[in-house]
């Protein structure tokens, strides 16, 4: 019998980014009340992929799993046979700015929260909003994690942080805090392809979101639902 080696046509994820951390990015102070949407987005996730057949990665947030409400649809997901990612405990996308000391909390956090809602202690990461730093990920490799899916190789990033702030009301301090919110345009120069960070003490797997080649625009869910509600045209095309 002769056993055919093939790579993967692609990788799956979702970030389980909930109500709470979309109005805290945005400035809205009602977050602090952590509204949520999770079990319902785990209930239509978990059908979607059992319909089609797949395991992905389900990025998740530590300070959601800290909430003992939610740990019984977060376990579903490693019953399922998903694998469940570090999405930082805070969820904020400025995590970029963070000195070591704040990561390694930050990071201690989340994995310990997740760790108690699923039985498994994450090894991959991606940062909220894209966010990624040298710090960052010198202790992501310092703790041994297999990847980082941080890298959003696009050009759009500056006009997606002007539209935000024309979108948000955020008072002086949140401005600066989110000042390289979704990136540069350097970002657009990144590989597209999986590449390894020189990372001590061992280099680190760096999975980029996948974007259009050439135009580098974001193959993403969140950008074709912004154009649907535009053109359902444009966002078909």
């Amino acid at each position: 019998m002769t056993v055919v080696r093939t790579r993967p046509a692609a990788t799956l994820s979702l970030d389980l980014d909930n109500e709470w951390s979309y109005l805290k990015t945005h400035g809205d102070a009602s977050w602090v009340e952590l509204p949520s949407y999770l079990d319902r987005a785990v209930d239509h996730g978990l059908a979607l992929c059992s319909a089609l057949d797949v395991r992905i990665t389900w990025f998740v947030v530590g300070q959601d799993a800290a909430i003992d409400a939610h740990r019984e649809s977060l376990a579903r997901l490693v019953a399922a046979g998903h694998e469940v990612g570090n999405h930082s405990y805070h969820h904020e996308p400025w995590i970029h700015a963070a000195d070591r000391s704040a990561v390694a909390v930050e990071l201690d956090r989340a994995e310990d929260a997740i760790e108690l809602a699923t039985g498994i202690r994450p090894d991959a990461f991606r940062g909220p909003g894209y966010a990624m730093s040298p710090v960052l990920l010198h202790e992501l490799a310092r703790r041994g994690y297999r990847y980082d899916a941080s890298s959003l190789p696009t050009i759009i990033g500056p006009l997606a942080r002007a539209y935000y702030f024309r979108r948000t009301r955020l008072d002086t301090h949140q401005r600066a805090e989110r000042a390289a919110l979704f990136g540069s345009w350097r970002d657009a120069r990144r590989p597209l392809r999986p590449y390894r960070w020189k990372t001590a003490p061992r280099a680190l797997l760096e999975l980029p979101v996948t974007v259009v080649p050439g135009a580098r625009v974001p193959f993403h869910v969140s950008y074709v639902l912004y154009l649907a509600a535009r053109s359902q045209r444009l966002a078909r095309a």
